[in-house]
C-alpha cells in the first residue's frame, strides 16, 4: 500500500512540474519536441538625473554593464543573437540584469535607472520593440 500511495505522488508531482513549465518563463522541466526559434538584441542606457541617456557600455566611474552581467549571453547584448531557453526566459534573466546593475554601482551617484530597448522576433515572425527598465535608484 505504502509503495502504491509513493508512486501516485512521484507521478503526480512530475505532471504538476509538466503542466508548470508552461507558465514559467524558463520553462523547467518542460518538455517540448519544436521548442521556439526566437532572436534578439538590446540598446542599454543609463538615465541620469538630468535626463541624458548614456551608453551603458561606456565606462562610468570605472565600470561598465559587462562587468556585471555575465550570464546567460546577457554581457553583449548589441548584437542579434538567439534566445537559448525562449525569450521569455530571456526577457526575465534581462530584466533581473537591469535590476542587478542597479542596485551594484553604489559608485554612481548620476544614474537615475537604466533602460533597454529590447527587439526581438519570435520563430522568424515580425520584430516586437519592448522598452524595459530597471528600477529606480534613490538619491
Amino acid at each position: 500500500m505504502r509503495a502504491r500511495i509513493f508512486v501516485v505522488a512521484a507521478v503526480a508531482l512530475q505532471l504538476f512540474f509538466i503542466v508548470r513549465a508552461y507558465w514559467d518563463p524558463h520553462r523547467r522541466f518542460g518538455y517540448q519536441p519544436f521548442g521556439e526559434y526566437s532572436v534578439w538584441r538590446a540598446d542599454v542606457v543609463r538615465v541620469t538625473r538630468d535626463g541624458r541617456r548614456i551608453p551603458a557600455g561606456r565606462k562610468f566611474h570605472g565600470t561598465r554593464w559587462s562587468d556585471h552581467v555575465r550570464c546567460c549571453g546577457l554581457h553583449s547584448v548589441s548584437r542579434l543573437k538567439p534566445a537559448k531557453r525562449g525569450i521569455g526566459s530571456t526577457l526575465a534573466y534581462f530584466q533581473l540584469a537591469l535590476d542587478y546593475v542597479a542596485d551594484h554601482t553604489p559608485e554612481d551617484p548620476d544614474t537615475l535607472f537604466y533602460e533597454a530597448k529590447v527587439t526581438y522576433l519570435r520563430n522568424r515572425g515580425d520584430p516586437v520593440e519592448l522598452i524595459m527598465t530597471s528600477k529606480r535608484r534613490l538619491p
